[in-house]
């Protein structure tokens, strides 16, 4: 059998396929928050997208408290 049937048709790495799959709730949860079929928060709507976020900002603030480690 060939394996790559059984790849995803998205980003190769572990992270680039779990941004994908938050990204699509995200916009499910959006679609159908904006057209009435259900009735939930902005911000759980949002959080999805909050998370990878999130992440990008405590690597980059790791970076930095390593560069400040490094100048004492």
């Amino acid at each position: 059998m060939n394996s790559m049937a059984y790849r995803l048709p998205i980003g190769g790495t572990v992270m680039g396929k779990a941004l994908f799959i938050l990204i699509v709730f995200h916009v499910v949860l959006t679609t159908l928050s904006l057209m009435g079929i259900i009735d939930i928060p902005w911000y759980i709507v949002a959080a999805p997208l909050m998370i990878p976020f999130a992440m990008i900002m405590a690597f980059l603030l790791f970076i930095l408290f390593v560069y400040l480690i490094q100048l004492l």
